[in-house]
């Protein structure tokens, strides 16, 4: 499996107004894993598998608010969790990385830390249309130009 660097990624600036980004300071992109479905031999389906029975491929990607991709990790079987998928791409040797600028970190109260997060079917469904308002924002301006 070959991941893929498209660019170097620029934080969400300070200052940004964008209604749908300004909540999200100093971020570098959003990333989420997709299935793609695809055709393999009949002894690698169970590997392939989704949970929805479906033979695919997990894709990691991530992308800038202007919706340009900036890394890509394909070729996971389908059968693999998205925090796999994830644990790989940061490990590897030229994989994702998150740049430490150097300046002054807050104080970490371990008692606020998150160790445990499981999906909901309601954060999925915020999530799938706050993907798409975005996606039909950004081609209502791509067609405006």
């Amino acid at each position: 499996m070959h991941s893929v660097f498209f660019r170097k990624p620029e934080p969400i600036q300070e200052n940004s107004t964008d209604d749908r980004w300004k909540w999200f300071k100093g971020c570098l992109g959003a990333l989420d894993g997709t299935f793609i479905k695809v055709n393999v031999a009949s002894s690698d389906r169970p590997r392939y598998r989704t949970r929805k029975n479906e033979i695919a491929t997990n894709v990691l990607g991530v992308c800038t608010p202007d919706m340009q991709f900036i890394y890509v990790l394909p070729e996971w079987e389908g059968s693999a969790a998205d925090g796999r998928v994830l644990r790989d791409a940061i490990s590897r040797r030229n994989g994702l990385n998150i740049p430490q600028d150097g300046s002054q970190t807050e104080e970490v109260n371990e008692s606020e830390m998150i160790r445990h997060c499981e999906p909901s079917v309601a954060w999925a469904e915020w999530r799938d249309k706050l993907a798409s308002d975005m996606f039909t924002s950004w081609l209502a301006s791509r067609s405006s130009r």
